[in-house]
């Protein structure tokens, strides 16, 4: 071709585009540009993909284009050279470079990201869907435009650059389909998906495992086959997806028209319809943007999410505190009325329900209320299934029934129980319906605690019961034996029957008088001053009777190393006393050992009591104090009525308790009275 440019003092410069085979250009016999190697058979050329410009020699020129093309079915001189000033041309091509260095930079970029965020969240797939949707962007972006593939892979490698260029294009589809459906799923697509997308999975394959000549026949029908068939298709779900409301599909809708618009500029381009450029990368990106607009929102609603959630979970703790803390089944149904009353006054005025299974009358007690009042009614088991459609006890999910919430307490319970609340746009969000449950598990966790403090009260008064039976029919033992003895003919020992009579007599008055006390919670002492030898070895040798009158051997040793008189109640430590030998003798074995030592030190009156037995948990202590109502009574050492007694008597004489003990090694009581006597009630 003859060229004759006007006169012009810059420098004229031709622009060569990606011709997809190999060429020499000659300008006045000079070479000026080339792409590949020429040649004329298979063997002897090389195919290339190489955009450049070259300065022209003069105004005047004679240009001459040699091209031969063997390996790219699509190759050839299928589109224009540009001529213009240097200048002119140099900038294009700067901007041609630049956009798609850019583009590039944003899709790896959302390539990683996207990828990070699939590593953090796995159950997610959509950031990895995603992610590789981008890393296929940015193999198009490389391989297309200015070629930048190309010049890294260089012309050697051609033939896989080629390939990577069609197989970006076909399996970009497939996940671009998956990552729609992780956000707009529908049945259809559950359905049929897979069948949809399969020929794209077919021509990647083609493009992998088969030479150019081949999988280049691909590209027309693929591009019919996506421009009728599945882009129309996704066009059609998205927008059911935005009647259906769903979250982001009025935005990745958007993205989507837009790509589908450069798609299909694409295609005519590729049919030499229109002279645009490649326009695919334009609409990723802009679906990117799309994608990290949904993002950004997706984070938002989250955070706000979790601090509503941050919130309801501060209130749960205190709402189960509160709850918790019911003593009846109508106070906590009350509880939990008035917390649900309270989140939802301001949303509705409807009435909210607590049914309650009443198994001793097989009924339900309903309690009710509207945001002021709380009312009280019974259904029988046949209305309760006539309201709920269905057997009460079969329902283990939450039921949504003519606008409200039908939530069954999930917990091995005896006893059932149903919350029955209206139902919202702001009650179906998952942090809502958490709390409701959170609500409905504290309701259910008062529920087994009330039972268990009733049957715990039962079992309490029943074992101490058993405990104050025993204790008195030991004293009528004793007294027996006693009047028995009044029966002989020496009189010392009919004085003596007497007097042991008459202390058996006061130990059951004074047991009763410690039965009323425990009952009222105090202890009121009569405290004597009595003579710290005579008292204690007159303990000494009632204590030897005692275990005279057992069925085991029971060695008694008392030591007395104090002296003068001690302020005390005489009945009350004797009672203490033989609370302890007798736990003692119950922790025993056949043979065992009971020790007492007095000690007196300053104004303080040492009690050490030791024994041979089975010995106790370490928290006895703690739970020595404690009130008698809430205490076990399990042998040996049983802290029922016995030891709440001991506590008493000491904590009311203004004394303290030092306890030694351990599974199979005994234990030790030292008991410290004041001599001041500081009353304790």
């Amino acid at each position: 071709m003859k060229l004759f440019l006007p006169p012009d003092s810059q420098p004229y410069a031709i622009s060569i585009p990606d011709l997809g085979t190999s060429y020499e250009f000659y300008a006045n016999g000079s070479l000026i540009a080339s792409a590949g190697k020429v040649g004329k058979d298979p063997e002897t050329s090389m195919a290339g993909y190489k955009p450049q410009i070259a300065v022209l020699p003069g105004k005047d020129l004679d240009l001459v284009l040699h091209i031969s093309n063997f390996q790219n079915r699509w190759g050839g001189f299928w589109s224009s050279v540009r001529v213009g000033h240097w200048s002119d041309v140099l900038n294009e091509r700067e901007r041609n470079l630049t956009v798609d260095i850019c583009l590039a930079m944003v899709a790896a970029s959302m390539s990683v990201y996207n990828l990070f965020l699939y590593f953090f969240r796995r159950k997610e797939p959509a950031p990895l869907l995603f992610s590789l949707h981008c890393f296929l962007i940015l193999c198009r972006i490389l391989t297309t435009g200015e070629r930048l593939g190309y010049r890294i892979l260089g012309d050697s490698l051609w033939e896989y650059s080629n390939k990577l260029e069609y197989f970006s294009v076909y399996a970009s589809a497939p996940t671009l389909y998956a990552f729609f459906n992780r956000y707009c799923p529908t049945a259809f697509w559950r359905r049929f998906g897979l069948w949809m997308t399969f020929p794209y999975y077919i021509v990647s394959a083609l493009v992998l495992f088969f030479p150019n000549r081949y999988y280049t026949l691909t590209l027309f029908p693929t591009s019919m086959y996506a421009l009728f068939v599945t882009m129309p298709t996704w066009a059609f779900l998205l927008s059911q997806g935005i009647k259906r409301n769903l979250e982001g599909a009025a935005i990745l809708m958007l993205g989507y028209v837009v790509i589908t618009l450069c798609t299909i500029g694409d295609i005519l381009y590729s049919m030499g319809l229109v002279r645009i450029h490649y326009l695919i990368p334009y609409g990723q990106i802009f679906l990117i943007v799309c994608y990290s607009l949904l993002i950004s929102k997706i984070f938002s609603v989250s955070f706000r999410k979790s601090t509503e959630l941050s919130s309801k979970m501060k209130s749960l703790v205190s709402y189960t505190r509160e709850i918790m803390l019911s003593s009846s089944y109508k106070h906590s149904a009350h509880s939990v009325l008035n917390i649900l009353s309270e989140a939802d006054r301001k949303r509705s005025r409807e009435k909210i329900h607590v049914y309650l299974e009443d198994s001793k009358f097989s009924s339900w007690r309903k309690y009710s209320t509207d945001g002021e009042q709380v009312s009280e009614d019974l259904m029988s088991d046949q209305e309760m299934e006539k309201y709920l459609g269905g057997n009460p006890f079969a329902l283990e999910k939450t039921l949504i029934k003519e606008g409200r919430f039908i939530v069954p307490v999930q917990h091995a319970i005896s006893t059932r129980l149903l919350l029955d609340i209206p139902l919202d746009k702001e009650s179906l969000q998952d942090s809502s319906l958490d709390w409701i449950q959170g609500i409905a598990d504290a309701f259910a966790f008062s529920i087994q605690n009330i039972n268990r403090q009733d049957r715990d009260k039962l079992a309490i008064i029943g074992e101490l019961s058993a405990e104050i039976v025993h204790d008195i029919g030991h004293h009528i033992m004793i007294l027996r034996q006693h009047l028995r003895n009044l029966g002989g003919n020496e009189e010392k020992k009919k004085q003596s029957a007497i007097r042991q009579a008459e202390k058996e007599t006061d130990a059951l008055s004074n047991l009763s008088l410690d039965i009323l006390d425990v009952s009222k919670n105090r202890i009121i002492l009569d405290l004597q001053s009595v003579k710290i030898g005579d008292y204690f070895r007159e303990i000494r040798d009632d204590l030897r009777h005692f275990f005279l009158s057992l069925e085991k051997e029971m060695k008694l040793t008392c030591t007395i190393k104090a002296h003068g008189k001690f302020k005390l109640d005489p009945f009350r430590i004797r009672r203490l006393i033989f609370n302890l030998a007798k736990n003692a003798a119950e922790a025993t074995p056949q043979k065992g050992l009971f020790s007492i030592r007095v000690e007196k030190e300053s104004n303080i009156l040492y009690l050490i009591f030791e024994d041979n037995g089975s010995g106790f948990n370490s928290d006895l202590k703690e739970r020595l104090y404690e009130p008698v109502g809430i205490l076990s009574s399990s042998k040996p050492y049983g802290a029922g009525l016995g030891l709440s007694i001991i506590g008493k008597i000491v904590s009311a004489h203004g004394g303290e308790i030092l306890i030694d003990s351990g599974k199979g090694r005994g234990s030790r009581f030292t008991i410290l009275l004041p001599e001041s006597g500081i009353l304790r009630s």
